[in-house]
């Protein structure tokens, strides 16, 4: 963490605090998120775990472990209701309860492709995720899955917008889409 004053105002910033994930050997860390409040740091890490950070004390507060995995996390994001989502190399979306360090769903692997990219609606009960498969937009009250965008090549950037969901990846372009998971506009990169 950085003493943010010392970033706008010297040419040499002073670290205000350190985070460590522990351990010997140095962890990957794929995706950042924040809770809504500002007080939790979440890191999706490249050894398979979900880490909880206390963003005041620098310390980790839960680990969340997939009872089985064959991938790295690449994607981390909280939902209204306080669980988080993770993706991962082996192609399953996990849904987790950070206060019990469980997961409490997992959905079908996308077979033989990873996931890599992860949203979640701020305003609504969506969230969408892609990588080598096609950007998947899922209910996350019901589990269900709504819509499959249809994208040519990976999908590596995916956002939520006040419109629907914006997405790009190696196919050279940025994509809306509206949420019923029609094509609204494509632009060329």
């Amino acid at each position: 963490l950085w003493a943010w004053e010392s970033i706008e105002h010297s040419p040499e910033p002073v670290s205000a605090a350190a985070m460590s994930i522990g351990g010997s050997v140095p962890v990957e860390v794929n995706a950042l998120a924040t809770d809504a409040q500002g007080t939790q740091l979440y890191a999706a890490c490249g050894d398979g775990v979900a880490r909880v950070f206390d963003i005041a004390t620098c310390a980790v507060k839960q680990q969340l472990r997939p009872r089985l995995h064959g991938g790295y996390l690449t994607g981390i994001a909280q939902l209204q209701d306080g669980t988080l989502m993770t993706t991962s190399t082996d192609g399953v979306l996990r849904q987790w309860d950070p206060r019990q360090a469980t997961c409490v769903w997992e959905a079908p692997p996308a077979s033989g492709r990873w996931l890599s990219s992860l949203a979640a609606d701020p305003a609504g009960p969506w969230l969408v995720c892609g990588g080598s498969a096609p950007p998947m937009l899922w209910h996350t009250e019901t589990h269900t899955l709504h819509a499959t965008l249809d994208v040519a090549g990976s999908t590596t950037a995916i956002a939520f917008t006040r419109e629907g969901i914006a997405t790009a990846g190696s196919d050279g372009h940025i994509s809306h889409w509206a949420l019923s998971g029609a094509l609204a506009a494509r632009t060329a990169t």
